[in-house]
């Protein structure tokens, strides 16, 4: 039987009360220019078969992949439970990150799906993140949280129920209407899964979900251990140029391995030079220090090479050489004149990749 769950959330041990209400009955047709009502986040109750075998493979050959995820998302639990709890979201979608990922924010699957919460390339538009040669922010943590709980928020307005929601999340909003149409007035997920309507993947989904969610209701009988300590606050920093992270943390007196960490969306070690500038993602105790060396004219904080032009070099075989883009070499480099190289002009080429002296007709492989 589907109950209705009033769920108080203890989010420092992940406790959840619960006290039966009313009969949850999916509504036939979703709301039309809704917004999330008060008890949006109220995620209806279900028994069924999957969640329990789901339960009893993550207390069993699962358990070691678990608490792998458990550390893993340490730094990051408070501020994705704050997220959902500010957004007014069912506290269950937490989550959703260990199903997509394993809560691994440099994850890639096997159909190009990166990041924490598993974003295509083409799904990162309206949602705030960016991709180009320097920078996938579907692996910055901050920007996929946020953009994962709008593009659930989006599924649920415009279907009505989160069950639906987030199996839209996992097989694509098309192809969830496309079965409810075919399903001819059908709009409860439970009884899609049980007929069969649902892809495969999707119908193993959310019973993972809910699996996880009712471990954490009862760490001690599940004999996993449990870390009471606080995750760090975090802050953004922004950078208005292109710097080096080495150099940076050296500077600031941080750990670099911790900044690369929490910003897993460079794709090299330099940060990239944005419209809007670019935000490093820091531990409080880290960001005035930071912000300190950024601000100090004195520090240079980027590294080059120094190139000087051979006869028949291009601007573009030397960029790949280098690991560059032949804009980025103009930037660095006013007044040049890509068509116009002269031998024996200097260029200076940031050190993106270690390499050696490029020399023309050399391959790096």
């Amino acid at each position: 039987m589907i109950r209705s769950l009033t769920l108080a959330v203890l989010f420092a041990g992940f406790v959840f009360l619960a006290g039966a209400q009313e009969v949850y009955e999916p509504s036939a047709l979703p709301p039309e220019g809704m917004v999330l009502p008060p008890d949006a986040h109220v995620l209806p109750w279900v028994e069924h078969p999957r969640i329990d075998k789901a339960m009893a493979y993550y207390l069993g050959p699962g358990r070691e992949w678990l608490e792998k995820c458990l550390e893993r998302v340490k730094p990051y639990r408070d501020f994705i439970r704050s997220r959902i709890e500010e957004e007014g979201m069912p506290p269950e979608i937490y989550w959703l990150a260990a199903v997509e990922s394993g809560f691994n924010a440099g994850a890639t699957s096997r159909v190009g799906a990166a990041g924490m919460w598993q974003f295509m390339r083409n799904s990162v538009v309206g949602y705030g993140m960016s991709i180009n040669s320097y920078v996938d922010e579907r692996r910055d943590w901050w920007k996929s949280t946020d953009g994962a709980l709008r593009k659930l928020k989006d599924n649920y307005q415009r279907l009505g129920d989160w069950y639906l929601a987030l199996a839209a999340y996992n097989a694509g909003l098309g192809r969830v209407q496309s079965i409810l149409k075919k399903a001819k007035g059908e709009r409860d997920y439970w009884v899609l899964l049980d007929k069969g309507l649902l892809p495969k993947e999707t119908a193993g989904y959310v019973p993972q979900l809910l699996a996880l969610s009712r471990i954490s209701s009862k760490w001690l009988e599940s004999g996993l251990s449990v870390d009471w300590e606080a995750s760090p606050t975090w802050e953004r920093v922004r950078v208005e140029r292109m710097v080096d992270l080495r150099l940076l943390a050296g500077a600031a007196g941080i750990p670099l391995d911790g900044l690369r960490a929490s910003n897993r969306e460079l794709v090299y070690h330099l940060t990239p030079v944005l419209p809007g500038g670019y935000d490093l993602k820091v531990q409080s105790a880290w960001a005035d220090p930071l912000r300190q060396a950024l601000d100090d004219p004195a520090l240079k904080l980027i590294q080059y090479y120094l190139y000087t032009v051979q006869k028949g070099d291009t601007l573009s075989e030397i960029a790949q050489w280098y690991g560059v883009s032949t804009s980025m070499i103009e930037r660095d480099n006013p007044g040049l004149k890509p068509a116009l190289l002269k031998i024996g002009q200097n260029l200076v080429i940031a050190a993106i990749k270690d390499v050696g002296p490029y020399r023309k007709g050399a391959s790096r492989g």
